[in-house]
């Protein structure tokens, strides 16, 4: 099987939100003029400064017009909170993706959103708790495990940033920290090797199928 590199996509939602991505997934880019970017607070930034500012108008741009140009992070839906500072309803690990490599996984395990579909059955162990619950989930602990393999000479602060890029950035709804080495690898140990095993099996079957409809011929 090829190598696929680990690209995420420019743009994910959590599911909800999919018949709104296909404008700006398309895109690539969005182009608002400077004059229409407003901050929605009364004051300042708010009570915590998590806020994202947002277009007042929606001006037509014209040359020589200053624009800001904006690479789209997820689609989701917005929590506005009574000092008016809009953030974002959900949680990073809704749309950590592993781009290209997903969505190679995804064909060759006939199932789309394996990854996902496999997490929801998973049982974590007592260890993870508190604010190690809220850090990750099955799905990204998952997929960062995934991504370990496919970049063996990131550490784990590295990989979890690789894995969760600008997606960090955005002002969820709740406050959100980059899990730590250790929160990381308390989740790798909580979902147990069984997840894995089972996308293993699923690769497999996927790749010996794959292989008899082309009618490879096994190698000697």
């Amino acid at each position: 099987m090829p190598f696929y590199p680990v690209v995420p996509p420019d743009v994910t939602s959590s599911g909800v939100e999919d018949a709104v991505l296909g404008l700006p997934g398309l895109a690539g880019m969005v182009a608002v003029r400077a004059a229409d970017l407003a901050c929605p607070c009364r004051r300042g930034l708010g009570r915590d400064g998590r806020t994202a500012l947002v277009a007042a108008g929606a001006g037509r741009i014209r040359s020589g017009d200053v624009v800001v140009w904006l690479k789209p992070v997820a689609v989701a839906r917005a929590v506005v909170r009574r000092d008016g500072r809009v953030q974002a309803a959900g949680h990073p690990a809704d749309h950590a993706r592993l781009g290209v490599a997903e969505e190679r996984l995804d064909e060759l395990c006939g199932m789309p959103g394996v990854i996902d579909e496999i997490a929801r059955a998973v049982t974590l162990d007592g260890r993870v708790k508190g604010a190690a619950r809220r850090a990750m989930s099955p799905a990204l602990a998952i997929r960062f495990t995934l991504l370990m393999t496919l970049v063996p000479d990131a550490d784990y602060p590295e990989a979890i940033g690789l894995l969760l890029g600008d997606l960090a950035l955005v002002p969820w709804q709740r406050p959100y920290r980059v899990p730590t080495a250790a929160v990381a690898c308390t989740w790798r140990e909580a979902i147990g090797p069984a997840p894995l095993e089972q996308l293993q099996d699923l690769l497999l079957a996927g790749v010996d199928g794959e292989h008899r409809s082309r009618d490879y011929a096994p190698s000697p």
